[in-house]
């Protein structure tokens, strides 16, 4: 009997590492990365980039995994003008493994992406705009541009109710037809640019085609981002980047430095909301 016991016990004893084995693995397995945003300064104190520190902790084991960076939104909250804006991305392997870029993993996009080819436009409240899977938080100030000026008499205020009055005076749906009104003045593929000229009111746009347009405007002509010294906008990025990313070293540092972000903003854009993802891809080795 106590033979059994002591065979019984072993048993037990040999159970208890296994399930605290198998327990170990899947704590490991849920250690995440973490990142902290590190603002870069020049000899006058003045913030002219950061960088983004990714640290894979001890005990990290992923196989494949997404990082998910806040390089824009660092972008957006450090940037007050127009320069070029630096960005080091520093991965920090603390894990017993080796890490390597996923070929053709890095994404670089709009957030709140769209299928321009399908999208139907509703408000849904002030300023904010849905369209089908896209919803867009900004807008861009109106200004008196010739085809406003030729719309409302000299000194009207851009306000929605102004201008809903004199556009159904021309026969229009209201601010609904806003854009129409354009196509019709312009023609109908007309240049955005032609809405950004002229004195800037204090209104923004809530026409929901045009608060769109404004927003493809914004990210295929306005914004950039580069590697290697090519500048290409956010809209048009395609897989130009993927050679900044290397093997990532277990115990070791490793600081991929040639990248820029550009923001060639203007006055009718002025503090307009900038929200990119940046998503790349390690795979352990």
């Amino acid at each position: 009997m106590k033979k059994y016991k002591y065979h019984f016990l072993i048993v037990l004893f040999f159970i208890g590492i296994l399930i605290g084995n198998i327990i170990n693995t899947f704590a490991k397995t849920d250690i995440d990365y973490y990142e902290e945003v590190i603002p870069i300064r020049n000899k006058l104190g003045d913030i002219v980039g950061e960088e983004v520190v990714i640290t894979l902790p001890e005990g990290f084991n992923k196989e494949v995994f997404k990082i998910n960076s806040s390089v824009f939104d660092g972008f957006y909250h450090y940037s007050s003008n127009d320069n070029e804006f630096i960005v080091k991305i520093t991965v920090d392997n603390k894990s017993k493994y080796n890490y390597k870029y996923l070929d053709n993993s890095l994404i670089i996009k709009p957030k709140n992406s769209f299928d321009s080819n399908n999208y139907l436009n509703n408000v849904i409240s002030d300023n904010i705009i849905i369209s089908d899977n896209i919803i867009i938080s900004d807008s861009y100030y109106r200004s008196y541009n010739e085809a406003i000026l030729n719309l409302v008499p000299v000194g009207s205020e851009l306000s929605d109710d102004v201008l809903d009055f004199y556009l159904r005076v021309k026969g229009y749906d209201g601010i609904n037809e806003l854009n129409k009104y354009y196509d019709d003045y312009y023609g109908r593929w007309y240049s955005f640019h032609l809405l950004l000229e002229g004195d800037i009111s204090q209104y923004k746009e809530t026409n929901s085609v045009l608060v769109e347009d404004a927003y493809r405007y914004f990210y295929s002509k306005m914004m950039y981002y580069s590697c290697f010294g090519n500048k290409v906008a956010i809209l048009k990025y395609k897989d130009s980047c993927c050679d900044i990313f290397s093997t990532f070293n277990k115990k070791s540092k490793t600081t991929m430095s040639d990248m820029r972000i550009y923001l060639d903003r203007n006055d009718y854009f002025l503090n307009y909301l900038v929200s990119v993802g940046f998503d790349f891809k390690l795979f352990r080795v």
